[in-house]
């Protein structure tokens, strides 16, 4: 488990789930407060293998891990107050 944003410094939090072989990832995203002129969120990730490259499930995006974890995944846009996205990252078969 990473915390990829803390809860105590700000109105966002992120946390990442990596399996033991780095085959799946979930990434949870949750936000508290709306701001009307926010910008466009990127989360970092860690804990991923820079080598593979990653599947977003649901999607035919794709990425690559070292890409994951030094440029980072876009969170989808989110309008209104208490709000949350979860990511589901799979190693392309």
């Amino acid at each position: 488990m990473y915390r990829l944003q803390s809860p105590f410094l700000g109105h966002e939090t992120a946390f990442m789930f990596v399996s033991q072989d780095f085959m799946e990832a979930f990434v949870l995203y949750f936000k508290v407060f709306s701001d009307p002129q926010e910008p466009t969120r990127v989360l970092r990730l860690q804990g991923l293998d820079p080598n593979k490259e990653y599947v977003l499930v649901g999607s035919d995006e794709s990425f690559r891990g070292d890409t994951l974890m030094h440029v980072g995944l876009k969170v989808p846009a989110m309008f209104g107050e208490y709000q949350s996205a979860v990511v589901r990252l799979q190693v392309r078969a």
